[in-house]
């Protein structure tokens, strides 16, 4: 790759991060404020590991079994997509350095 492509590649995937980040914290945080008006109660190492939540949070509340999952799925998602980028921008970032 040239420096040209690298920096384009480095741009997208920022603009990538940005866009990821908007989305995923609209639908986090919508999901959020439901389980927040429902009072649904778990503490944050709950949120990526779905069997704890299986298991600790959605027995008291089934009937917002779909709303808890979605929230987990969109957290979890949101967290690799984001880390996947920030380990494209570094990987590009660092081969733009090599070639210098």
């Amino acid at each position: 790759m040239n420096t040209t492509a690298l920096l384009i590649a480095i741009m997208a995937c920022t603009f990538g991060l940005v866009v990821v980040n908007v989305v995923f914290r609209y639908r986090v945080l919508r999901a959020y404020r439901k389980l927040r008006e429902h009072r649904v109660e778990f503490d944050g190492r709950m949120v990526l590991n779905r069997r704890r939540l299986e298991e600790e949070v959605i027995p008291r509340y089934p009937h917002l079994r779909k709303e808890i999952l979605d929230f987990h799925r969109n957290m979890q998602t949101s967290v690799l997509l984001g880390s996947a980028l920030v380990f494209l921008i570094l990987l590009f970032g660092f081969v733009l350095l090599r070639r210098g």
